[in-house]
């Protein structure tokens, strides 16, 4: 069965958490490559919703 996009989601966030628990612990954490091209995906994400965020304030501001 398909995992939903939410629990996709939080366990994203889960690894992303552990991954800077473990670094300032000076633990090492095994990398692979799908774990850093979803964090990748992840941030971009958060950087598009926060850009698109204040362009939306922006336009709000402009139509006043």
């Amino acid at each position: 069965m398909e995992k939903d996009l939410t629990q996709i989601s939080f366990e994203i966030i889960a690894y992303a958490g552990d991954a800077r628990s473990y670094e300032m612990n000076g633990n090492t954490s095994e990398m692979s490559l799908l774990l850093v091209h979803s964090q990748d995906h992840l941030m971009t994400s958060m950087l598009a919703q926060e850009l698109i965020e204040e362009m939306i304030e922006l336009y709000k501001k402009v139509e006043l």
